[in-house]
């Protein structure tokens, strides 16, 4: 009977994790609102200036941190004697 009782607890256990492993991941970090107005006064400051080593792009969409109003691709640094491969793509902050 004990064996039974267990092995019926144990079964639910098991279905209590898998149902908690399915459910929307909680560790996936979100876009704050204050980023967007951070970058756009960061942006007006004039802080980053275009330059031969510093484009601007397109902006850039999605649902997490990884969103810029107007990102910056860094091509190189220290007047060009470190360059980057791949382009570092930065945000003004």
């Amino acid at each position: 009977m004990w064996r039974k009782s267990l092995s019926v607890v144990l079964t639910v256990l098991g279905l209590g994790v898998l149902a908690s492993c399915s459910s929307a991941p909680y560790f996936v970090a979100r876009n704050e609102p204050w980023r967007r107005d951070f970058e756009i006064s960061c942006l007006k400051s004039g802080a980053v200036q275009e330059s031969a080593f510093v484009a601007a792009g397109a902006s850039i969409n999605g649902p997490s941190v990884c969103g810029a109003v107007r990102p910056f691709t860094l091509n190189a640094a220290l007047g060009g004697a470190v360059a980057f491969r791949p382009a570092a793509k930065l945000q003004c902050q």
